[in-house]
């Protein structure tokens, strides 16, 4: 059966996920990234349009990006969505024929919007343990009653699997 894992880093306190400016990462943790490079090479990610931008453009030789917005247009043939159904639907049919993971990468608003739909059953989320600055956060309170195992720690990072509420087994 076909579905959508959510991938994210935030801090355990604040959520923080990113900086607006210069649409960077907070933190430096190479070990923390490979894991999610190696997890997501070859599946189709789904993320919306700053997302997109702040990736660098060798992160698509190995993914099928689905771009959620409304407004952005962008040539060289990515799939635009304007909804998070739409997103679904789309990577859903990219999956059927190529056997590719789905994932959503990103950022906050985006898992916003298909936490809240129930559109994510599986979320792969890196608690940074130390403080950074931020101003863009991921309201971690919608992943509250998720059920999660541990699958790697670190000093700097705990990434574990959690599963929406009556999925898990």
């Amino acid at each position: 059966m076909l579905s959508i894992t959510g991938i994210m880093a935030a801090t355990a306190r604040d959520g923080i996920i990113g900086m607006s400016a210069g649409n960077g990462l907070p933190w430096d943790y190479p070990e923390e990234l490979d894991i999610y490079r190696k997890t997501t090479a070859g599946a189709i990610v789904i993320m919306g349009r700053k997302t997109f931008e702040w990736l660098p453009e060798q992160a698509y030789k190995t993914r099928t990006p689905i771009i959620l917005s409304r407004s952005f247009n962008v040539s060289s043939g990515i799939q635009i969505a304007g909804t998070p159904e739409e997103a679904r639907d789309m990577a859903f049919e990219i999956a059927k024929g190529s056997g590719q993971k789905i994932f959503m990468i990103g950022g906050a608003e985006t898992a916003h919007e298909f936490l809240d739909r129930g559109l994510i059953e599986t979320f792969l989320l890196s608690t940074i343990h130390h403080r950074h600055y931020g101003d863009v956060a991921m309201d971690l309170s919608r992943l509250a009653g998720w059920s999660g195992k541990i699958l790697t720690s670190t000093p700097d990072f705990t990434i574990t699997e959690l599963q929406r509420p009556g999925l898990a087994g």
